[in-house]
């Protein structure tokens, strides 16, 4: 969630992911249960300048025990 390029964003990848809240929280899920070495996350603010909600995906990434 940390790449804001336009190859990754036209593929609902990168910074895109932001948008879908719940997508992130199953992806954050699936990998944290499928590992046992600690799981890190590289993310923006938000998925462009005018939209940030850096604040609730931390609270996802909380929530997942990452």
């Amino acid at each position: 969630m940390g790449c804001p390029a336009k190859k990754s964003l036209n593929k609902a990848a990168g910074s895109a992911l932001m948008q879908d809240e719940q997508l992130v929280q199953d992806i954050l899920e699936s990998v944290v249960n499928a590992v046992n070495i600690p799981v890190t996350l590289k993310m923006q603010t938000g998925w462009n300048v005018s939209h940030k909600n850096v604040s609730s995906i931390t609270k996802i990434i909380q929530k997942s025990d990452i």
